[in-house]
């Protein structure tokens, strides 16, 4: 399958799993065109390694879509 119009976060909040406190917008937007090579920076703690595991579906989003 070959990506066409790339990937989309829209109004994405996320909790961890057994956690009460929600990480409120934590994406609200974002959006990586197909075919671009794109680069996630940040420091420690930021949510580097969160948002690739909603993106593999590890984790579920609370609220929000996450199209590709």
């Amino acid at each position: 399958m070959t990506l066409t119009e790339g990937i989309q976060f829209n109004q994405v909040t996320f909790r961890y799993p057994g956690s009460e406190r929600r990480r409120a917008g934590f994406v609200s937007s974002l959006t990586i065109p197909a075919g671009q090579i794109t680069a996630i920076v940040g420091l420690n703690g930021a949510g580097k390694t969160t948002l690739i595991k909603l993106l593999c579906r590890l984790y579920d989003p609370d609220a929000g879509s996450i199209t590709i």
